[in-house]
């Protein structure tokens, strides 16, 4: 029996296509992409060293790619490299902090005063203890850290590390792609979707018409997909990971 397609709207993951593959044919639709911001300004941070900055916030990937360059672009003297790596880092995910243990500027970075939590949510206690932070997030970073703070009256530094935008081969792949009826449709994020609205506009009634079994990372692209479009999804990982995504899927097509 041939397996189904699953059109996962990413960019291709080994950790996913080696799980799809045992019951599924997976192809993937990369669809964002991001560009860093503020190099410039945040190189000039960097320089100056922490100063009155008792914290370092970070939640991607990306700002740790922001760091980098900004570190390769600015003066920094032994001193100032010291007061960097003597700072306490609040780290959002495990993916993050092994990408950070490999920044030029932290390798030599006593690694017990970093804090990392799987999710935003299980960071905030910690950042309660200390005050004014530098926080590194994107332009669709969300508001839970920075409520929390200026709640408990925290004063904090934000930078714009990066922005996120359509992946430039998003249009074509939407333009060639081939539907088949029955096929599963993966999302992954409420800003993937304006995305791929953007590119295809015509597309939305294809896709979430009923011809295809829909699929969402979590709750928050869900509600998108019901609320926002007014649209069915089938099935919502319990977990926002590979395995779970994987499970649900598996466990609603056998009930069919």
């Amino acid at each position: 029996m041939e397996k189904k397609r699953v059109i996962l709207f990413k960019k291709s993951d080994d950790a996913y296509r080696n799980l799809f593959e045992k019951q599924y044919k997976p192809d993937f639709i990369p669809v964002l992409d991001h560009a860093l911001d503020n190099v410039e300004a945040l190189a000039i941070i960097l320089s100056q060293g922490p100063q009155d900055c008792k914290g370092l916030i970070l939640t991607s990937q990306r700002s740790v790619e922001a760091i980098n360059q900004a570190y390769n672009i600015c003066r920094m003297t032994d001193k100032t490299h010291e007061e960097w790596n003597t700072l306490p880092i609040y780290i959002v995910g495990p993916k993050t902090a092994d990408v950070l243990a490999q920044s030029p500027l932290f390798q030599s970075h006593d690694h017990r005063h970093w804090v990392i939590a799987p999710r935003a949510s299980e960071l905030i206690k910690d950042l309660l203890n200390s005050s004014h932070y530098l926080f590194l997030a994107g332009d669709k970073r969300r508001d839970l850290i920075p409520e929390a703070l200026h709640e408990a009256h925290i004063p904090f530094h934000e930078v714009q590390t990066y922005a996120t935008c359509p992946h430039p081969e998003l249009k074509n792949r939407m333009k060639h792609l081939d539907y088949h009826e029955g096929e599963w449709l993966v999302f992954f994020s409420p800003s993937g979707i304006k995305f791929i609205k953007d590119a295809s506009p015509d597309s939305m009634s294809t896709l979430f018409g009923g011809l295809f079994r829909i699929a969402a990372i979590g709750p928050t692209t869900a509600d998108f997909i019901t609320k926002d479009l007014n649209f069915q999804v089938d099935v919502v990982a319990d977990k926002p990971d590979a395995e779970h995504l994987f499970d649900a899927m598996v466990q609603f097509d056998t009930n069919q």
